[in-house]
């Protein structure tokens, strides 16, 4: 196994944990390393985009959720083969012990959906009580934390569809 591969499973594995970890580095790399000198003039224009982070996180929560239904789906119109009777990967992966994981990707994704509406849901009700910055900074973790997690979905789901190719061989 690579070390790409390696770096991933770590991930895969403790993918929230390391989400927080990447928005806190990004923050403290935009507070300390002024290589980018955000002039931030309109209050108004910073707290209407977290109502669209919000609605962007309901939506994308609704695909990974949906796609989650399919695979689940899939497994249990498979269940009723055996591993030995699969004939692409795809089936055979759905009927390993890899298909726990897969569906811990999903969960995980949603679940990180959900921390993120809750937290930019009460961010947004109160905005009166924040700066400009602090709610640039909200903005930035909430977009992060979507970008992250649905990367990671849709990392998985392009794996998993990609099996569909791959032929198991006779034996």
């Amino acid at each position: 196994m690579g070390m790409f591969e390696k770096i991933i499973d770590k991930y895969l594995a403790n993918p929230i944990h390391i989400d927080f970890l990447i928005v806190g580095f990004v923050l403290f790399f935009l507070e300390k390393m002024n290589y980018f000198n955000f002039e931030l003039k309109d209050r108004a224009n910073q707290i209407n985009i977290i109502p669209s982070i919000i609605s962007s996180d309901v939506a994308l929560a609704g695909f990974i959720l949906a796609a989650l239904t399919i695979i689940v789906t899939f497994k249990s119109n498979l269940q009723s083969k055996g591993m030995n009777d699969a004939t692409n990967a795809l089936e055979l992966i759905f009927s390993s012990k890899h298909y726990s994981r897969i569906v811990q990707v999903f969960r995980k994704s949603l679940l990180e959906l959900v921390l993120c509406f809750s937290f930019l849901s009460f961010a947004w009700i109160s905005t009166d009580n924040f700066s400009i910055q602090t709610i640039n900074k909200i903005n930035i973790v909430g977009i992060i934390i979507t970008i992250l997690s649905v990367s990671r979905s849709l990392f998985i789901l392009y794996i998993v569809l990609d099996l569909e190719n791959h032929k198991v061989e006779e034996k």
